[in-house]
């Protein structure tokens, strides 16, 4: 083997270890290569061109990709939700708070006095 074919696949090792996408434009890349320099008219890269496919058949991104996207949908959907429950949450302290300052009015006002004690003293 020649070593120009060598360093194509040698690059092309690299690629499928660190998992990035493979076709023939990276693996030239990866390679020193311009991209495009992997022609199909070179009889020479037939099996350089086959094992290329092989392992972007493998390693295709767009099942990882599929699973990333799945998984940050399911997570945004569950943010939407506790999102959703914080809101409720305020809402229903807001709505308390100002129920029980509605009821402190109203006892200042039966009792007659203009302090209203937080804590009731035990007897």
């Amino acid at each position: 083997m020649s070593s120009d074919l060598q360093d194509y696949f040698d690059a092309l090792e690299r690629l499928k270890e660190r998992g990035e996408k493979i076709n023939n434009d990276s693996v030239s890349r990866e390679a020193g290569r311009k991209p495009g320099s992997i022609k199909k008219s070179r009889p020479e890269f037939d099996f350089l061109r086959s094992e290329i496919k092989k392992a972007a058949g493998k390693s295709s991104p767009s099942g990882d990709e599929t699973k990333r996207k799945d998984a940050l949908a399911e997570l945004r959907e569950k943010l939407a939700v506790a999102e959703a429950k914080i809101i409720s949450g305020y809402s229903r302290e807001i709505s308390l708070l100002r129920q029980i300052r509605k009821l402190r009015v109203e006892l200042v006002a039966l009792k007659g006095g203009s302090v209203v004690p937080l804590r009731a003293k035990l007897d």
